[in-house]
């Protein structure tokens, strides 16, 4: 009798194990395959994408690799394909540049108004202070 139940516990024994490592290798590649995401998802935001998951739906994630020291492998070149192809969903180089503004707003040209338009010179004027 002892022996009949002996067997039966290892055989269930083996199969927890087995089940256990198969539990602890999921664990694993779920981890690896989240943290792959966030990788890449830090990527497009340092690419400043405007919208990683509309970029992030443009990428083969599965040709991107991520190396032992921990960069990304396969990325760059997709990255720089998407910002030639569709470059409306990246933020330009130059947008943190200020605005500058032409024309004449009366600076001291004594030329009877010519070429001088008076709106912007009302507003110029009334920022400034003067008139």
């Amino acid at each position: 009798k002892n022996a009949g139940k002996n067997e039966e516990l290892e055989a269930t024994i083996k199969q927890l194990q087995e089940d256990n490592k198969a539990a602890a290798a999921k664990y694993q590649n779920d981890l690896a395959a989240k943290e792959k995401g966030f990788k890449i998802e830090g990527a497009l935001r340092d690419a400043k994408a405007k919208n990683v998951k509309a970029v992030l739906s443009l990428i083969d994630t599965e040709k991107v690799s991520v190396q032992k020291d921990g960069t990304l492998d396969g990325l760059t070149d997709q990255i720089e394909a998407v910002k030639k192809s569709d470059s409306y969903l990246f933020n330009a180089e130059n947008a943190g540049q200020p605005i500058k503004f032409g024309g004449n707003f009366g600076n001291g040209d004594n030329n009877n108004g010519a070429g001088k338009d008076n709106i912007a010179s009302w507003i110029a004027a009334r920022f400034i202070g003067t008139s």
